[in-house]
């Protein structure tokens, strides 16, 4: 019976071949790793607008009812504050009119 017996260019091919095989595996599980850090990170960046968004509508009905003239005048009437004088408004976001 012969002994087998490969050549160089035969056992260089097998070499390549197992290194190929081996580096696309690692790039494989590579991959596999940036997609659930990914899917992670934007689970985790769904939940920070979720809460964000839930606090802009927190601090939407709280400026609501800030703004409500029967809101502010209790919490002025407990303070110790009055209304203002018509004369005493000066609205910042109008130009002043000159003479």
């Amino acid at each position: 019976m012969r002994q087998f017996k490969l050549t160089k260019l035969e056992i260089f091919i097998v070499y390549l071949s197992l290194a190929l095989f081996v580096y696309s595996g690692a790039q494989l599980i590579r991959r596999h790793y940036d997609v659930v850090k990914s899917a992670y990170d934007i689970t985790r960046l769904k939940e920070s607008v979720s809460r964000a968004q839930e606090r802009i509508e927190a601090l939407k009905v709280t400026r609501a009812r800030i703004i409500e003239p029967a809101y502010l005048e209790q919490v002025a009437g407990r303070s110790g504050y009055t209304q203002p004088r018509q004369d005493q408004i000066i609205l910042l976001y109008r130009q002043e009119e000159r003479p």
